[in-house]
């Protein structure tokens, strides 16, 4: 569990659930994360109708209680089950697609990295189809790239895919790009200073590490850090 803290102090209110509709129809069936946000709303948040902060809910990897994780069916459950917006995660096949697969190795070990888009299993969603299974819902993509994996990339190509992918469905006002690598969402920073951007991060509870992470997220020109939720503090 993650939780996002903003860039910019804020303070962060929660939307009711009110109405008819599938806003109304929340249930344990979605694993939801709530994020507590202060994004303007030219970067997504005007979505939900909202010019100041709100706690949105996201699903993470999709509904991944009532759905494999990662999948088109959980992405498309949150979308019927009523959730702002969706968590996913993207790496780079053999040939230089992105897969959304949280793990480096597909189950039957295979690394992904060593896969071609054709041969992924059926399960085993593109970025473009994941996108379009999520609907109008805000989009947070993780970026997959860290040392001692078998698909780490020092030069950072998924970044510069994403980026791409990004711009093609211009999709600017509706995703948040993060990594636990703070160069890979540096390096998506430099190709598009407009894709939002958020870094990941194993925070302790610490006052002093957490103030120096958020001051590292502001000087980076990053939308958001998201800490691990044992971190969220207070001071943070």
């Amino acid at each position: 569990r993650r939780a996002q803290t903003t860039a910019e102090p804020s303070t962060a209110t929660t939307r009711p659930a009110t109405g008819t509709g599938p806003r109304s129809h929340r249930s344990s069936w979605c694993r939801l994360r709530r994020h507590s946000s202060s994004v303007p709303s030219t970067h997504g948040l005007a979505a939900l109708g909202a010019s100041t902060a709100v706690t949105a809910i996201y699903a993470h990897r999709g509904a991944s209680v009532a759905e494999a994780e990662n999948t088109l069916a959980a992405f498309r459950a949150a979308v019927a089950l009523g959730a702002d917006g969706v968590e996913l995660d993207v790496r780079r096949t053999a040939d230089g697609a992105l897969a959304v697969h949280h793990d480096p190795r597909l189950p039957d070990g295979r690394p992904l990295v060593e896969v071609a888009a054709a041969e992924l299993p059926t399960d085993v969603p593109l970025l473009g189809d994941a996108l379009d299974a999520c609907g109008s819902l805000l989009v947070n993509i993780e970026i997959k790239n860290l040392p001692g994996e078998p698909d780490f990339d020092p030069e950072d190509e998924a970044a510069g895919a994403v980026a791409g992918a990004v711009a093609e469905g211009r999709l600017h006002d509706r995703v948040l790009v993060s990594s636990f690598n703070p160069t890979t969402v540096e390096r998506l920073r430099r190709l598009d200073p407009d894709i939002p951007t958020a870094l990941l991060a194993l925070v302790a509870p610490d006052p002093e590490v957490a103030g120096h992470l958020v001051e590292v997220v502001r000087r980076a020109g990053h939308r958001a850090l998201h800490p691990h939720y044992v971190g969220v503090t207070v001071g943070l």
